[in-house]
C-alpha cells in the first residue's frame, strides 16, 4: 500500500479506512475499532503484528488531528504503542527509519501534550499526491 509520508496517517491503509465512513461516522466508531483490534489479539502489544501497531496509531493520529477526545486510557494506550515501535519495531520497509522514529516521538508528544490539557492546532494534512516515492513499500 502506498506510503507518501513519515506521519502514521500518510497511507493508503489508513485513508481507504477512513473513506468508508463520514468523517462524524469516523469518529463515531474509531474507539469500539481500535478497541476490537485489542481485543480479538486478546493479548500484548507483542503478539501484533507491526503494521497491525501502525494502523492504530495512523487511525488515532487522524482522529486527533479532526479534534476527537479520547479517554485518558486510549490515549496512554498510544504512547504505549508508539513506545513499544520505537523500542521493539523492525521498521522494515521504510525508506528512512530514523525519520521515521523522529515521527513517531513527534506524535507521542502531540498525545502527552493533550494528555496535559493543551489545546493544540495542527496545519493541514498531509493528502496523498498524484505523483510520490512511496517511503514504505511493506505496508
Amino acid at each position: 500500500m502506498p506510503t507518501w509520508g513519515y506521519d502514521s496517517y500518510c497511507n493508503n491503509n489508513v485513508t481507504d479506512f477512513i473513506d468508508d465512513y463520514s468523517l462524524d461516522k469516523f469518529l463515531e466508531i474509531v474507539d469500539k475499532t481500535i478497541s476490537n483490534i485489542f481485543v480479538e489479539a486478546n493479548m500484548g502489544l507483542e503478539i501484533l503484528q507491526e503494521l497491525d501497531l501502525e494502523f492504530v496509531i495512523g487511525i488515532a493520529i487522524f482522529a486527533i488531528r479532526h479534534n476527537k477526545k479520547f479517554s485518558n486510557n486510549m490515549l496512554n494506550l498510544f504512547i504505549d504503542i508508539i513506545d513499544f515501535l520505537i523500542k521493539e519495531g523492525k521498521f522494515n520497509g521504510w525508506k528512512d527509519k530514523n525519520k521515521r522514529k523522529i515521527k513517531l516521538q513527534h506524535e507521542k508528544k502531540i498525545i502527552q501534550n493533550i494528555l496535559i490539557g493543551r489545546n493544540l492546532t495542527f496545519g493541514k494534512l498531509i493528502l496523498k499526491p498524484i505523483q510520490f516515492i512511496c517511503l514504505n513499500h511493506e505496508y
